[in-house]
């Protein structure tokens, strides 16, 4: 069996890095992907939806650093849920991608060049 997906859409807001006493670091965004459709009335309509990710280590720092809201990009990873406890006791559990590669999809032409070097250094190239 394998846990492995792969998403393709813009980013939803600048990845937030966040580092932790360990010197551990996570980088985490939203992406969303849409689908269009035919509706009822055969009128083509679009359904969003939202996806949490998540890069650690210096991979994840890189993408903070380089990639900004709107950045259309291709997610590889593996769907993880944890469960935690809020600040008002609740338990809860989020499900999100836990990526492994993250390329930009921008056309050369319409990225900077470091947006293109956070390409080839987010998936090791």
């Amino acid at each position: 069996m394998m846990n492995r997906i792969t998403l393709i859409g813009r980013l939803g807001r600048k990845p937030e890095l966040r580092t932790f006493d360990s010197g551990s670091k996570v980088a985490n965004f939203s992406i969303a992907t849409s689908e269009y459709y035919r509706d009822k009335d055969n009128k083509l309509a679009e359904q969003t939806q939202w996806h949490d990710v998540a890069v650690w280590g210096e991979r994840g720092a890189r993408i903070a650093e380089n990639y900004e809201k709107g950045s259309l990009v291709a997610v590889e990873g593996k769907v993880t849920q944890r469960r935690y406890t809020d600040r008002d006791g609740v338990a809860r559990t989020k499900t999100e991608i836990v990526a492994d590669t993250v390329r930009s999809l921008e056309r050369r032409s319409q990225t900077t060049a470091t947006a293109s070097l956070a390409q080839e250094t987010a998936t090791g190239a």
